[in-house]
């Protein structure tokens, strides 16, 4: 379990989030994320570097700066990440893993006192300058994203449980919006909306595309997503749209909306996966967000022999659980594929 505290959402924070997914170029927006999210959690600098799909592993290519020289993140990539406090204590790396977007700051791990008496802070911390840090791991999907890093300088005072609980709640949408990017290749998103939920349905945000597409309460609109089968999907005015949903903080949802290719294109693609005509009726289904069960009823078939078919299709098409099927037939980039 990751508990992640959920603050107030005040309209200081859903302008961040906006400016989060207003801005189509990688750099700007994470320079204007910085900016706009310093006007609540105050910072002298910031950092983020990707991490490879499946190990976690950071790497130096596509990294961010925010006030930060180019020179000091090569040198903390190349010597001084293992002697990070976080890497040090052997405990953090594994929570960083387990719990995705989560902050911590520095002195969680170490006391302040201490941390000026470490390597790090000596030879690496005062070339900056910078002494309170506060990070963590993002996650989209529960795959890695890469890891980013809030920074203050000793002056300065330590970060507060409520900045802790601000950032804590900004991650999702920054991994999500890194992950979007990776994607397209860096060239900008995908026409996609996003609502951000209680786990009662509550909506706490939603961005423009999502209220042009939904048009009302999400509730009213949307199924379900999550609860029986992995995918669902709503009719719009333009076509069909397939629900994703990932829970991003502690009691909050992210409802993902992203538009579905019509049934010639998909059922085209399927065509050259070597399927069934059997087995390409049933992942069109999957596509469209139906259960096991619904598509046993729809079909007249077993859902047992849903069940089959579906292990079959996974098989053929080289994927392991529904959304990634999904992702696929979908001309999407599936997580933590290179």
């Amino acid at each position: 379990m990751c508990p992640s505290p959920l603050p107030t959402i005040t309209k200081d924070i859903l302008d961040v989030i906006d400016t989060i997914y207003a801005i189509d170029d990688r750099i700007a927006m994470f320079e204007a994320f910085c900016e706009n999210m310093g006007k609540l959690v105050p910072i002298s600098s910031a950092a983020f570097l990707p991490a490879t799909p499946l190990a976690g592993n950071l790497i130096l290519q596509n990294g961010l700066e925010f006030n930060v020289p180019e020179k000091n993140l090569r040198l903390f990539c190349t010597y001084y990440a293992p002697l990070h406090p976080f890497a040090m204590n052997g405990q953090i790396p594994e929570l960083m893993d387990r719990c995705h977007n989560k902050a911590i700051s520095l002195t969680d791990v170490i006391p302040a006192s201490r941390l000026a008496e470490t390597e790090y802070s000596r030879d690496f911390q005062s070339l900056h300058p910078i002494f309170y840090e506060l990070g963590g791991a993002l996650g989209y999907h529960g795959k890695p994203v890469g890891r980013f890093g809030l920074h203050r300088t000793r002056k300065d005072r330590d970060f507060s449980k409520r900045e802790k609980e601000i950032v804590t709640l900004l991650m999702p949408h920054f991994a999500r919006a890194l992950h979007e990017f990776e994607m397209k290749g860096g060239n900008g998103f995908r026409k996609t909306g996003l609502i951000m939920t209680k786990a009662d349905g509550h909506p706490l945000y939603m961005d423009n595309e999502a209220k042009r597409l939904v048009k009302g309460p999400p509730w009213k609109t949307i199924p379900i997503a999550g609860h029986g089968a992995d995918t669902a999907s709503f009719l719009t005015e333009e076509g069909r749209y397939h629900v994703r949903r990932e829970a991003a903080a502690k009691s909050t949802i992210f409802l993902d909306l992203l538009p579905v290719e019509n049934s010639l294109k998909v059922k085209s693609k399927l065509a050259g996966f070597g399927l069934s005509r059997r087995q390409e009726e049933i992942a069109w289904l999957v596509v469209l967000g139906h259960s096991n069960r619904e598509i046993s009823d729809r079909l007249f078939i077993a859902e047992q022999t849903v069940k089959d078919h579906i292990y079959d299709i996974f098989e053929k098409i080289g994927v392991r659980r529904r959304s990634e099927l999904t992702a696929k037939i979908m001309g999407l980039r599936a997580e933590g594929e290179e």
